[in-house]
């Protein structure tokens, strides 16, 4: 049985990526789609399309790869019914007012807190020129400000769900496709009873194409967390954050330390070796608090500003996440032939033999007999199917039931 000629819908993302594309990769097949300046696609052709290996060089590889993650997109939508397709959410002014008063407050915050820390702790030495000291507060105060953007900023957008407006980045394009091979693998167990077998065999192997294509990828993104300029980077980094860190503890303890001892004995210099074991102590203990809750996301910070977050390369690369995902999509060449059996019976039974001859026949035994298959349907999970799969005949195995008086 041959493809249906079914129509896919291409979004307005495909149809700008594809014009980008054209411009910069000369492939026959991409420039006749673009001459052809149609806002429709056949399944058929989109699936082969998504099969295929394109030369790209190093200037087209993002376009190229958006454009296949927004032609996967395309190719799930076209599976749903319309109350299903994702329905972009309008745009609020007053939350994106809020945005930016708080990104201003924020920063004037950062500002201060940053210049005020570290000043204040390297003015205790009366040899360092207040020159120094206002170039290093200045330095101190910059990263607060990057430190705040990238972190409290991006808390304030999430709770206000406003967009940070932040561009994508080639990695968010891998994540973006893998998100959309998953929704199409299920897609092929939930509608392989009653959709064309041959299309969702071509998909199921497109589907293994693409994603066996992200190995080299998986592998640069894993190399490149190693880089020793990058993990150098990401230590000075952290460092000079926890020095603002500890000056902000110092000062915090000596001030309460100040309070307590000039309440038991009068005046009391802050060189006092109390007062300065007090103030270390909780300059420490500020410095470890930061170490070990914000220096991590700090580094990440850094790590993203080359476009290598760890986290999502954790969700990307990892070892296990991929090798259980290329079974899943293996397997599924295994169940297309059983499912494509389930609905040949399934029709069979429908357009064949009437329903009521099939309620009414008995075994030898007085029992009416009832195919086994309906609760096999029933069942979309590769796992309720995998418990068969060392006897496929066992989909079409009939169980008696008790005949009702």
């Amino acid at each position: 049985m041959g493809i249906e000629n079914v129509m896919v819908e291409l979004s307005r993302s495909s149809k700008e990526l594809l014009s980008k594309v054209c411009v910069l990769i000369d492939d026959p097949e991409i420039r006749d789609w673009h001459h052809a300046q149609s806002t429709e696609i056949q399944r058929q052709a989109l699936i082969a399309m998504l099969s295929r290996e394109i030369v790209y060089n190093k200037k087209s590889r993002f376009l190229l790869e958006s454009f296949r993650a927004a032609l996967l997109h395309d190719l799930h939508q076209s599976f749903l019914g319309t109350e299903k397709r994702r329905v972009k959410k309008e745009k609020t002014t007053g939350k994106d007012i809020a945005r930016i008063i708080l990104a201003i407050a924020g920063t004037i915050f950062a500002v201060c807190e940053g210049f005020d820390g570290i000043s204040s702790l390297i003015g205790m030495f009366t040899v360092v020129p207040t020159l120094a000291i206002s170039l290093v507060g200045l330095i101190s105060s910059a990263l607060s400000i990057v430190v705040f953007y990238g972190f409290d900023l991006v808390e304030i957008s999430k709770n206000l769900d406003v967009k940070t407006g932040k561009s994508r980045q080639l990695l968010d394009v891998f994540l973006d496709q893998v998100e959309q091979i998953d929704h199409l693998k299920r897609i092929i167990i939930e509608q392989c009873a009653e959709a064309n077998m041959t299309e969702m065999r071509c998909m199921q192997k497109m589907l293994c194409i693409r994603y066996d294509a992200l190995d080299k990828a998986r592998n640069a993104y894993t190399r490149s967390l190693e880089n020793r300029y990058l993990i150098a980077a990401k230590f000075v980094m952290a460092a000079i954050a926890g020095v603002s860190f500890f000056g902000a503890g110092f000062f915090a303890g000596q001030s309460l330390s100040m309070w307590i001892a000039s309440s038991v004995a009068g005046t009391v210099s802050v060189t006092f070796w109390p007062i300065i074991l007090v103030s270390v102590v909780v300059g420490i203990a500020a410095l470890c608090l930061y170490w070990f809750t914000q220096r991590p996301g700090l580094m990440n910070l850094v790590g993203r500003w080359f476009g290598l977050d760890k986290d999502k390369i954790d969700v990307f690369a990892s070892k296990e996440a991929v090798h259980e995902r290329k079974e899943e999509l293996k397997n599924l060449e295994k169940y297309i032939p059983k499912f494509e059996n389930v609905g040949k019976y399934s029709r069979l039974f429908a357009t064949e033999r009437p329903v009521h001859t099939i309620e009414n026949k008995m075994d030898v035994d007085g029992h009416t007999t009832t195919p086994s298959f309906f609760k096999i349907k029933r069942s979309r999970s590769l796992n309720d199917l995998s418990l068969q799969k060392s006897n496929p005949a066992h989909l079409f195995t009939v169980e008696p039931t008790p005949l009702n008086p």
